[in-house]
């Protein structure tokens, strides 16, 4: 997955804490007393049986202690309603206490510095380093469980979640396109149709400047958003051309400076940035998504997750996706998975939580809530696509033709952690701070931190 942080409406989340309700209900089943023997015994000892019967049923029901569950998560804009969840559930349920820890700067860091601490949350968030995380011991293998049969065989085996040995150490949930997310009703209005080279991007985006409209929603107060759109482009233009060339790179044969096809894919950032808001560089992700899904701006290059908000604030604006134009006029969808959970090898609640995760992928009606909501796909066994996501169609156009390319074509080139400090110069560049070809150097000086 491009981001770790990438922020999306997380409400597989909350829905984790909903599943809660119907478990508990099926936790807190009390004994019940046998009936008296049907010879009707006499009267004091029937009484003395069912008075001794209690008291043992009574010894046998255990007493409810205290349990806290502690989700970490980067969802901001699910907050309201992930709040709303937490208390009607626990207005229910008093001796369960679940617990939100929502981080949306630098939440990657911020989990390895807690995981360092052996203050690991039971539940969080799946990310591209999650195998980082496995070899540090942190969180649990899930090899073997049954729930795990009822995700698809393609998510499940997902190099980025499992490994040659047969672990794995994240359970996906649903998946995510990303490429140019476009306001259709714009597009129709002014006669516009998807681009599919870089030049008819271009005259689209004068068109639309010379008639008062963004071009682009984009921001750029986070160096991850910066990371996942050059990936996007060198995913189209680099790794779906050349899958090895991340091993080339580390060997010395392949570089970023001087390399044309890199340094053009840095200069799309620099293209969005010059036909966005002016405050672009003020702006967070949750600003952005509100700000797109009300019709501020004509496109949006993001993933899925950048969505969520359109089931509520942009109920009358009709959405759809096409890659970002590269320089052969052939580009692709690109599909990840999207959702991940791990669970914490520290938690003292492991039967909850497997509770909670054999629930979530069992419960084919829940599933498809899932991904109306958050305006993905499913990776549910039996859980179909759903006419309710507005970008559904287009995604099964592209798959039908087979012009859809997997994220990890990139992500296994260069790990995240390369391409986020890459980023962080990048911005620097955007800002006037640095040269491109400082950025570029920067890329080829630490080369070595672009694998695990």
């Amino acid at each position: 997955m491009m981001k770790i942080e990438k922020v999306r409406r997380s409400v597989i989340l909350l829905l984790c804490v909903g599943v809660l309700f119907s478990l508990l209900s099926a936790c807190t089943s009390v004994k019940t007393t046998e009936q008296a023997n049907s010879d009707h015994a006499a009267a004091q000892d029937t009484a003395d049986k069912a008075s001794a019967e209690s008291a043992q049923d009574e010894a046998d029901v255990p007493e409810t202690e205290p349990v806290t569950i502690h989700l970490f998560h980067q969802k901001q804009e699910a907050q309201d309603a992930f709040t709303q969840i937490i208390d009607a559930f626990h207005k229910e349920y008093p001796t369960i206490n679940v617990e939100q820890e929502i981080v949306t700067n630098e939440p990657a860091a911020i989990l390895k510095a807690r995981l360092a601490t052996n203050e690991i949350p039971d539940i969080f968030q799946g990310s591209t380093n999650t195998m980082d995380i496995a070899q540090g011991g942190y969180i649990m293998d899930l090899a073997g469980e049954a729930f795990l049969n009822n995700v698809t065989d393609e998510a499940r085996l997902d190099s980025t979640f499992s490994d040659s040995e047969g672990h794995t150490w994240a359970l996906p949930i649903d998946g995510s396109c990303e490429g140019i997310f476009y306001n259709k009703d714009i597009f129709e209005k002014n006669k516009l149709t998807p681009p599919t080279t870089r030049e008819e991007l271009e005259d689209i985006v004068a068109s639309l400047e010379k008639k008062g409209i963004v071009p682009f929603a984009s921001h750029f107060q986070e160096s991850w958003e910066a990371a996942n759109m050059t990936m996007q482009y060198m995913m189209n233009e680099i790794f779906g051309k050349i899958p090895d060339w991340g091993d080339q790179f580390r060997k010395g044969n392949q570089n970023y400076e001087g390399n044309a096809e890199v340094r053009n894919c840095f200069k799309n950032n620099q293209f969005i940035l010059n036909h966005t808001w002016e405050d672009a560089f003020q702006i967070d992700q949750f600003e952005c998504d509100s700000r797109f899904v009300r019709g501020e701006a004509a496109m949006y290059l993001t993933g899925s997750w950048s969505m969520q908000f359109s089931s509520q604030y942009g109920k009358d604006i009709d959405f759809g996706i096409f890659p970002f134009p590269n320089q052969t006029g052939d580009a692709k969808l690109i599909k990840e998975t999207n959702m991940t959970f791990m669970k914490s090898a520290k938690t003292e609640q492991e039967d909850t939580i497997d509770q909670i995760f054999n629930r979530l992928l069992s419960d084919q009606k829940l599933a498809q809530e899932i991904a109306d909501f958050t305006q993905t796909s499913s990776l549910i066994e039996g859980v179909t696509d759903n006419s309710q996501n507005k970008i559904q169609s287009d995604i099964q156009s592209y798959e039908a033709k087979n012009e859809v390319i997997d994220v990890t074509t990139g992500n296994e080139q260069l790990t995240w952690t390369f391409q986020k400090k890459v980023a962080e110069q990048q911005l620097l560049w955007l800002d006037k701070k640095i040269s491109l070809k400082d950025v570029l150097k920067y890329a080829d000086d630490h080369r070595e931190q672009s694998c695990e």
